[in-house]
């Protein structure tokens, strides 16, 4: 499915590692001097303790803004997969889709971040399960303009009896997605969008569109006669 339209999925790639690596990475080295006193170290003087917990504070801040700028890209991705699997036309341009949506996207991946978390540090197993229940929330926020909140509950409920399967799935998708990182670096132009459009079928199998005669149709699911 990706092979058909490989150019395209290329440059949309390209265009999201280019503008991550260009807004993360000076974020990043930012707020790592802020945290660590090589810029305000001189105002604070005596008071380290102080400062060093203003600057975790601001490095988390730089953080968070890195995460909310190019959160929607990769959820532009996402659905340029789902278009896709429904068998529309796909455009390198619709990674920028997520922007329409940015705060939804980024609450929604906060809130994935927040509770994967939280349920590591209570016992490591749950968070896999909860890792996998939510995660469509991205796809429900862009396919069906939820926000963040609406789209994890819709995720979870969707999920909860498919959360171990649906991890493992992602797991290995997502494993095959991190070889392209071996290949120099270059496979990952390949690989990533097989990531994205394997979520994707995945979801449409969950929430198949609409069909004329009112007949919900996945993927590979022939209507009933």
């Amino acid at each position: 499915m990706v092979q058909g339209e490989m150019t395209t999925w290329v440059l949309a790639t390209l265009i999201w590692l280019a503008i991550s690596y260009a807004v993360n990475i000076p974020l990043s080295l930012l707020g790592n001097l802020v945290a660590y006193g090589s810029i305000l170290g001189q105002e604070f003087g005596s008071k380290s303790q102080e400062f060093s917990a203003s600057g975790l504070l601001i490095s988390l801040g730089f953080s968070a803004l890195g995460s909310f700028l190019t959160y929607p890209l990769q959820a532009g991705l996402f659905y340029m997969g789902l278009k896709q699997v429904r068998g529309e036309r796909i455009q390198p341009g619709d990674i920028f889709g997520g922007y329409r949506f940015t705060v939804n996207v980024f609450v929604a991946y906060l809130l994935m971040g927040l509770l994967i978390v939280i349920s590591f540090v209570l016992f490591i197993i749950p968070s896999f399960f909860v890792a996998g229940a939510l995660a469509f929330a991205p796809l429900l926020v862009m396919d069906k303009r939820m926000n963040g909140i609406e789209a994890i509950q819709e995720s979870y409920n969707a999920l909860k009896s498919h959360a171990w399967s649906m991890f493992a799935f992602v797991f290995v998708v997502g494993l095959v997605a991190s070889l392209g990182v071996c290949a120099c670096g270059i496979g990952i132009l390949v690989t990533y969008p097989v990531f994205m459009v394997g979520i994707a079928l995945t979801y449409h199998n969950f929430f198949p569109p609409v069909q004329a005669d009112g007949y919900y149709q996945p993927i590979g699911i022939a209507p009933p006669m």
